[in-house]
């Protein structure tokens, strides 16, 4: 890493100045933009003692992920990870929501989750707030089994947006939000989802923390392969980083 683009903290407040160097360079609303943002250990585990990323990061880093949410117009998450995780809504401030408006955004991020089994549960968080219902990205041959119907009919009753999401593909998932005006993409995992967009070339910004520990095993890599899709390797440009006190480093690159 070059010395020149490193950044030691002298507080572990996280600044408006530090928040907007983390988000670096923004383009106009209706530009389209997916950027991921994920954390792990610096052996590679997105775990650490239990089997959610909840032990991961710091304060800054609970910060940055709102930070990013808040220059999204979609939140796009897996749904294995919105049930581990215990998802609930983007919970977005009133000051911000106005700020969004005036830049023509949405007043908040919509929560996109992609599901084949349609087996979330109908108590999920993600339901908590009947203003801001989470769009369920389902393939079109799910949408028209018969055995599914149930399922679907159940997810609505709880508040779910059910949106066609064609063949499924990472492709067709991206292309479905924009579709319906989603230009700011941030993707918050899980593991196949990254692999997915990674593999067919649709992320165009990471984020990434490390958090200054080892960890042996690695059972919860950072990205696994999404089914029938080729090995890949992009290279990356590192456009900012920063290291805190505590050690945690904070990376953005942008691919190229």
């Amino acid at each position: 890493m070059s010395m020149a683009n490193t950044h030691h903290s002298e507080s572990a407040t996280a600044s408006r100045e530090l928040l907007n160097q983390l988000l670096g360079p923004t383009q106009p609303v209706w530009k389209r933009e997916t950027r991921m943002i994920a954390a792990m250990t610096a052996s590679g585990s997105t775990t650490l003692g239990d089997d959610t990323s909840g032990a991961l990061g710091n304060d800054l880093d609970a910060a940055l992920l709102q930070h990013l949410r808040q220059w999204s117009d979609v939140v796009l998450v897996g749904a294995r990870t919105v049930t581990k995780e215990n998802y609930g809504p983007v919970l977005i401030p009133d000051e911000v929501r106005q700020a969004r408006l005036n830049d023509g955004q949405l007043p908040c991020p919509r929560l996109a989750i992609p599901t084949r089994s349609l087996s979330l549960s109908s108590d999920a968080r993600i339901f908590d707030d009947a203003q801001q219902p989470p769009f369920l990205l389902v393939p079109d041959a799910v949408l028209r089994d018969p055995a599914k119907e149930a399922d679907q009919e159940r997810l609505k009753a709880a508040g779910a947006v059910l949106i066609n999401s064609g063949d499924g593909s990472p492709r067709s998932i991206i292309a479905t939000l924009h579709a319906h005006g989603l230009a700011r993409i941030v993707c918050e995992g899980g593991p196949g989802i990254y692999g997915g967009l990674i593999a067919n070339g649709l992320i165009d910004a990471v984020h990434l923390t490390i958090d200054p520990h080892l960890t042996v095993p690695v059972p919860k890599p950072l990205v696994t392969p999404w089914p029938e899709t080729e090995p890949i390797s992009q290279e990356m440009k590192m456009e900012f980083s920063y290291a805190g006190e505590d050690s945690m480093l904070f990376i953005r690159y942008r691919i190229l």
